[in-house]
């Protein structure tokens, strides 16, 4: 999980989703996991270089899934945090509240990225590292969650989503954040949404590692 979470950001998903069975693995478990080391080491070059950031822009890409947790029917979401175009973090998750449709997981997903887009952006104004640092854009695939955080938009599908997660909204009128909608296929933070295939996961890295070579 070290490695992962400081590293890593391509085998987080493989790691948080596998951790739930160390107790009760089964075969196919087992199978995972070591498929997940040999591809670390087939890619233990990949690097994330800090000094390639070209400037003091900040923006976060979030996604999730839906219902992909078949024992309790919960969601998994991530995010990826960039500066100046370089990774500078990244955070994978399962919700721990059961999500009823596919926007509402894309929403809690949206929290975890803007809480700590929040927070680096406050580590940055109070550790005095940049003279001046833009107001973070999280991108996102969900127009349906991004139109919920951004409008008085409520009916019966969305009133009982708990009050916990409305802050979002009053942020986003705050001004705190701003929020942009991407293409599913270039959302980066898909990498911790589920296991993807290794042309995506390849395709992926590209823009996550910038510097690359694999065994």
């Amino acid at each position: 999980m070290f490695v992962a979470s400081r590293t890593r950001p391509d085998i987080l998903y493989a790691v948080t989703f596998l951790s739930q069975f160390n107790n009760r693995h089964s075969r196919k478990h087992v199978s995972s996991l070591l498929q997940t080391l040999q591809y670390v080491v087939n890619t233990q070059d990949y690097c994330i270089d800090l000094s390639f950031c070209k400037d003091e822009k900040l923006c976060l890409f979030s996604d999730a899934s839906w219902a992909t947790d078949l024992d309790e029917c919960k969601s998994f979401g991530g995010y990826i945090i960039y500066l100046g175009g370089t990774v500078i973090g990244w955070g994978c998750k399962k919700q721990t509240t059961v999500a009823t449709s596919s926007m509402e997981s894309e929403y809690i997903a949206l929290t975890y990225a803007v809480k700590e887009a929040y927070w680096i952006s406050n580590l940055f104004e109070s550790c005095l590292l940049f003279d001046y640092v833009n107001v973070p854009t999280i991108h996102s695939d969900s127009i349906s969650s991004i139109q919920f955080a951004t409008n008085d938009l409520e009916n019966s599908k969305t009133k009982h989503i708990r009050i916990k997660y409305w802050f979002l909204r009053d942020w986003f009128e705050k001004g705190y954040f701003k929020l942009n909608k991407v293409p599913g296929q270039v959302n980066i933070a898909d990498i911790f949404t589920k296991f993807l295939s290794s042309e995506k996961i390849s395709e992926l890295c590209k823009t996550v590692f910038n510097r690359l070579s694999r065994k």
